[in-house]
């Protein structure tokens, strides 16, 4: 055991810190509930990966994309829940901080993925994955094209080339 004085000044300081500890707490629950509300009515879909390269969550945009529920996603490595997503672009976007977009195919829906990092203290923390939507040309479609303007399209994929952010090129 160990007896403490209580003096006017010790509880008032206490109850200061409170106040600022309760001040603190509700502004980070305001700004969690404004992301979540923001995540939830986007257009697009949104996985939020750990430090790790694991679902820590998505929107229910991405849960329609993927054909699963946040519940059954959680936890797993984003190559599991997305394929084409693999070692490099998990090192470059979580190890190395960088940006990094390429094309997926997430149950039979064609997707332009933007892969960013969350900083936090200069270092990745995580990572937000956006996912829109991108109609392709069925081969009846193209064969089509190909014979009105004799041009036919090229015979390697977007998901082939390394791609890298503008902002990210150094002049």
């Amino acid at each position: 055991s160990l007896f403490l004085s209580m003096t006017e000044d010790s509880l008032r300081n206490a109850f200061s810190m409170a106040q600022r500890m309760e001040y603190a707490m509700e502004v980070e629950k305001k700004s969690a509930a404004q992301m979540e509300t923001l995540l939830d009515y986007t257009f697009h879909g949104v996985i939020r990966l750990d430090r790790e390269g694991r679902v820590a969550g998505v929107n229910s945009q991405m849960e329609d994309i993927i054909g699963s529920r946040e519940a059954e996603l959680a936890g797993k490595p984003v190559g599991q829940v997305a394929p084409g997503i693999g070692a490099e672009a998990l090192e470059r976007v979580l190890g190395q901080g960088e940006e990094y977009s390429l094309f997926l195919d997430l149950n039979h829906i064609s997707v332009f993925a933007m892969m960013v990092p969350i900083l936090y203290d200069g270092q990745a923390d995580g990572a937000m994955i956006t996912c829109h939507r991108v109609a392709r040309p069925s081969q009846q479609e193209k064969d089509e094209k190909g014979k009105k303007t004799g041009l036919y399209p090229a015979a390697a994929r977007f998901e082939d080339l390394l791609q890298e952010s503008s902002s990210m090129r150094e002049c």
